[in-house]
């Protein structure tokens, strides 16, 4: 009887001691995903917030290029300027893919360039 106590404390001390280090590891695991998610979730969102805010900024620039050349349209009509010339509608053109381009991809004109 004195030896088989002994044997099951031995045992119980035994696989005590490794599910506890098999615990402790698996919690170090799981806290290290959970710093690595949070980090990387906080790094997707500042980048989601800087793409959309970029858009932002590109949808401003093109409501007033369009302000513009409604502007310039009604000085033709009005008879106040000439014709639009080859070299204005590339520019223009040239500016509206610029623009395009970067609400598609999130990004700066200077970078789309």
């Amino acid at each position: 009887v004195f030896v088989a106590s002994l044997m099951q404390d031995l045992t119980f001390d035994r696989w005590n001691e490794r599910l506890h280090s098999h615990l402790c590891g698996e919690v170090k695991i799981r806290s290290l995903r959970e710093r690595w998610y949070h980090e990387h979730l906080l790094h997707w969102r500042r980048y989601e917030l800087r793409r959309i805010d970029m858009k932002h900024k590109v949808l401003m620039v093109k409501l007033q290029s369009l302000m513009s050349y409604i502007g310039e349209l009604r000085a033709i009509w009005e008879s106040k300027r000439g014709e639009l010339t080859v070299q204005e509608k590339a520019q223009r053109a040239r500016g509206d893919r610029i623009l395009s381009l970067c609400l598609q991809s999130g990004h700066a004109p200077q970078v789309v360039e």
